[in-house]
């Protein structure tokens, strides 16, 4: 299995200059992760980049809302978070699970393979 399988979700969410910045910005790691409906909305595909210089964490996040009975998929959005414990406030809120974090640098290598 090639090494860019292990997160095969990078051609439906990912925004490749998203992650080459947070490559650029001295992030280390990368965990993919999603979410139930919780009322009308889902986080239906966020990554998360830990292991920055600054202790903030980053995030690529895509979210699906309901509110007329028709589905519709918002755009990935970065958004940054002080540290790990606001993060966990809005996975926790959102009932995400995270896969296992990988490192970001070979991913990026791996990216086109």
């Amino acid at each position: 299995m090639p090494k860019a399988d292990a997160f095969s979700m990078l051609g439906l969410y990912g925004d490749r200059k998203v992650f080459e910045g947070m490559l650029r910005r001295g992030y280390k790691e990368v965990a993919f992760g999603g979410g139930p409906w919780v009322g009308s909305t889902k986080l239906v595909g966020v990554y998360v980049f830990r292991g920055s210089p600054t202790g903030e964490v980053g995030t690529l996040q895509t979210w699906k809302s309901d509110f007329t009975g028709s589905t519709t998929r918002g755009s990935p959005t970065e958004v940054m978070y002080k540290n790990d414990a606001e993060l966990q406030k809005l996975l926790a809120e959102n009932r995400v699970t995270l896969g296992q974090p990988g490192p970001l640098g070979p991913l990026m290598e791996a990216w086109d393979v």
